[in-house]
């Protein structure tokens, strides 16, 4: 019989009980092992979570509109939630009142979304899976950061040529070489042969052409700026036809075609710009339908159409059929806002950030006497500053500081009014009013009526002697900055 070493010389029937006693640890470590790539599994949050978000529920929790005071559209408004509470817990699924809401069943009151029946189950999982990997939410509206590329300097020809036509370049950050080119303020003499000067130019990461005579035809020498990632083309003659030269441009995130001939036809050629995170379209020829076509191939952009008019059917009214019910009487006219601050309006003071200490800017003591003074829109880089005859500032690449004191008629005091606080900003903005801060947004984004809306308490605001106070974050080399605010009262 072969020696058997003490410490493995057992009997079979111990064998058994140990293998027994093992069996179901093997067991698990094998469902482990085969879980560990399903959990891993990163979901992608502009392909599986913004375009249910966008189908479902934006409609009735997105910027317009915030039933039971709950909006859906940014990460912030999210965690916020509205006067059941957050929407969502990141991390914990199972505690997310979201996930609560569309897990119920079909004929329950409180399903969400309440129409077009419940969500599909693999939508409903998508959604658990991304709340339990901590909700990470790809801001559409955020600008890209800058890369730390390895590109050549612009060469001196290029630079040469650009400054001769009136333009400017100027770096995006202090440790890259990639630039950005304006021929904004010399748009009207801005036409493809000055374009053509930037063919080839890898070191141009953004380029305002807004209101410039540049043609479809001219866009051919884009076509190679393979570092582009933001292009201004608004306030153009173009019609579209040669928007298929900027297929190539796969970091192009941003592109503003507000106020061309651009038609549904034209905009189909952008499908082949995944990257895109954003598209306005605002005032041009492009229909629903147009629109619908495009985000069935970029699910993850936001295209912005401003305001678009509702369809009118003309023609008589019906006539009511034999022995109907009269007609019910039209409901009363909403109440309307009396706006205390208007938009696009005079009386701002502001300041660069960096020259201002401590916090007492916010209040309304403060002497702001030595501040420059402008009317709103303030800014610079951005079409619509000039447009609305707003000022242009010379702070660029840093953070600014804008204060505007403030009255109310007695009667909304009296009343005990809310009041309605709407902000465009480019970046975001944090708002101050008598001093307690009453909103503040982390995501960088494009500036745009609105980016946000905020109900102010009555308790906060007085007859007279009120300021607001806004901080707008701007970074450096950033080609454009934007501010607007207006007050008005919160109508039911």
């Amino acid at each position: 019989m072969r020696n058997v070493h003490p410490m493995i010389r057992l009997s079979k029937s111990r064998l058994v009980a140990v293998s027994k006693l093992l069996a179901p640890v093997a067991l698990f470590s094998m469902l482990i092992l085969s879980v560990q790539p399903v959990l891993a599994q990163q979901v992608d949050f502009s392909k599986e979570i913004l375009p249910v978000l966008k189908a479902n529920c934006f409609k009735c929790h997105g910027e317009k509109k915030a039933k039971s005071k709950l909006r859906l559209h940014t990460l912030a408004d999210v965690l916020k939630g509205g006067k059941n509470g957050g929407a969502i817990a990141p991390g914990k699924s199972a505690e997310s009142l979201l996930i609560k809401r569309i897990s119920l069943p079909k004929d329950d009151d409180d399903i969400m979304p309440p129409e077009g029946g419940p969500l599909e189950k693999s939508q409903i999982e998508a959604i658990r899976r991304w709340i339990d990997q901590g909700a990470k939410w790809a801001d559409p509206g955020a600008k890209a950061a800058v890369k730390k590329v390895k590109v050549a300097e612009l060469p001196a020809t290029v630079s040469a040529a650009i400054t001769k036509a009136g333009g400017r370049a100027m770096r995006l950050a202090q440790d890259t070489n990639l630039v950005t080119v304006s021929f904004r303020a010399v748009a009207g003499k801005t036409g493809d042969e000055q374009v053509a000067a930037l063919k080839g130019a890898a070191a141009v990461a953004e380029l305002n052409l807004a209101g410039s005579k540049v043609t479809d035809a001219g866009l051919a020498n884009l076509s190679d700026l393979v570092n582009l990632g933001r292009l201004h083309l608004e306030l153009t003659g173009i019609d579209g036809s040669g928007l298929a030269h900027l297929g190539k441009l796969q970091n192009l995130h941003y592109l503003n075609l507000y106020g061309t001939k651009v038609n549904d036809k034209g905009i189909q050629s952008l499908s082949k710009l995944k990257g895109l995170k954003r598209l306005y379209l605002w005032q041009t020829e492009v229909t629903d339908d147009g629109v619908a076509e495009l985000e069935k191939a970029l699910p993850g952009t936001d295209i912005n159409r401003g305001l678009v008019a509702a369809k009118v059917v003309a023609g008589e009214p019906a006539a009511a059929a034999p022995g109907a019910k009269p007609a019910p009487k039209p409901a009363p006219k909403p109440e309307k806002a009396v706006v205390v601050i208007a938009q696009s309006s005079a009386g701002w003071s502001y300041a660069p950030a960096s020259g201002i200490k401590g916090e007492d800017w916010v209040k309304a003591a403060f002497n702001d006497g030595k501040w420059a003074k402008g009317k709103a829109p303030l800014g610079y880089g951005e079409a619509d500053v000039a447009k609305k005859k707003g000022k242009t500032l010379e702070l660029k690449g840093q953070p600014i500081l804008f204060r505007r004191k403030f009255s109310v008629e007695k009667k909304l005091i009296d009343a005990k009014k809310k009041f309605k606080l709407l902000v465009a900003s480019d970046d975001s903005a944090v708002v101050w009013i008598n001093g307690k801060q009453v909103d503040k947004e982390e995501a960088n984004h494009e500036a745009k009526y609105w980016n946000r809306t905020v109900e102010i308490d009555a308790g906060l605001i007085k007859k007279d002697g009120n300021i607001v106070s806004v901080l707008i974050n701007n970074a450096e080399g950033s080609s454009d900055v934007y501010f607007d605010l207006q007050l008005e009262t919160a109508t039911p």
